[in-house]
């Protein structure tokens, strides 16, 4: 089977109608119709950022919204100063709190929980979702500065 040729006069065939006058395109354009029909993927993702980033993000930055994704025990063995606790588990029926246009960084322990709240954020429409990586473990290492363990 022979398709047309690439171009006509100077100018690119539409290629679907060159399909269209084989006589075994059905596949084809079934392929093209379910490639047509398939969800658009939202391009947005988080950023991952270190923890001296992300204290300089916090420094530099009024609205940036930070979250802790952790339970409340693991809050009050300490946690970054000026947080927000919002444990994971309850974080989609709190996401109208905020607005989508706001910057929010979260974080966990380790920078797992921490992923799946900065997805869940993507998927509400967040576009300025960053990931502290490697948790609270991190920034701890860094000796940043952090909030003492509540008695």
């Amino acid at each position: 089977m022979k398709i047309a040729p690439v171009e006509e006069k100077g100018k690119p065939i539409n290629k679907i109608r060159a399909i269209l006058k084989t006589r075994t395109s059905w596949p084809w354009l079934v392929l093209l119709a379910l490639i047509a029909m398939a969800p658009v993927s939202c391009s947005a993702k988080f950023t991952n950022v270190t923890a001296q980033e992300a204290h300089d993000m916090m420094q530099q930055d009024d609205s940036l919204v930070v979250i802790d994704v952790r339970s409340q025990a693991e809050y009050n063995s300490g946690h970054i100063p000026g947080t927000l606790l919002i444990p994971l588990d309850k974080l989609e029926s709190r996401i109208d709190e905020f607005d989508t246009p706001t910057p929010i960084l979260v974080y966990c322990q380790i920078g797992v929980r921490s992923e799946e709240a900065a997805d869940i954020l993507i998927s509400h429409g967040f576009q300025q979702v960053h990931n502290l990586e490697g948790g609270f473990d991190s920034w701890q290492d860094k000796g940043l500065p952090e909030s003492a363990p509540s008695t």
